[in-house]
């Protein structure tokens, strides 16, 4: 199944729900930007209809053309995201690919986003992420930390079957 989401407006998260098990992973891929009054926002992600950041940690390393910077969260961030401040029109690319998400183990997280601006910063970052929970992912929110989603932001969400 491919699903999508084109937005029309400003949107504070979306939801991707009612995902089958019948697929060995999924991948989402984006283009994002949000209204945060900045150059840069950051994606999260939250799966099974959580409200907080439960059973989520992970680790990235970013770089903005001069250094690099590794840390971690309590939180899955799969990327940092164009924000208002940066060049207007301009959308952050993000992939975030979730392996066996409907088994009854942990489920690992991988992503890689660019947040371009067209002048001297942008930032390429790439993260491992751990859902610590054994339950079959079965609806998948994406939000961001400071803003919200502005309208042209899309969201695609792909089943993938290994046979």
């Amino acid at each position: 199944f491919p699903s999508h989401d084109m937005l029309t407006g400003t949107q504070a998260s979306v939801t991707f729900s009612s995902i089958v098990n019948t697929y060995t992973d999924l991948m989402i891929l984006c283009s994002v930007r949000t209204d945060r009054a900045s150059t840069v926002d950051y994606l999260k992600i939250r799966f099974n209809g959580a409200s907080a950041d439960t059973n989520l940690t992970s680790r990235f390393i970013y770089g903005d053309g001069a250094t690099a910077t590794s840390s971690t969260a309590a939180y899955a961030q799969p990327a940092r995201l164009d924000a208002a401040s940066n060049t207007s029109n301009t959308f952050s690319s993000v992939e975030i690919y979730i392996p066996n998400y409907a088994n009854g183990t942990f489920k690992p997280i991988s992503s890689t986003g660019v947040a371009e601006d067209n002048s001297t910063t942008g930032y390429a970052q790439a993260t491992a992420g751990l859902f610590s929970d054994t339950t079959a992912i079965s609806s998948i929110t994406l939000l961001n930390l400071f803003g919200s989603f502005v309208s042209g932001s899309r969201f695609d969400l792909y089943g993938i079957k290994n046979s």
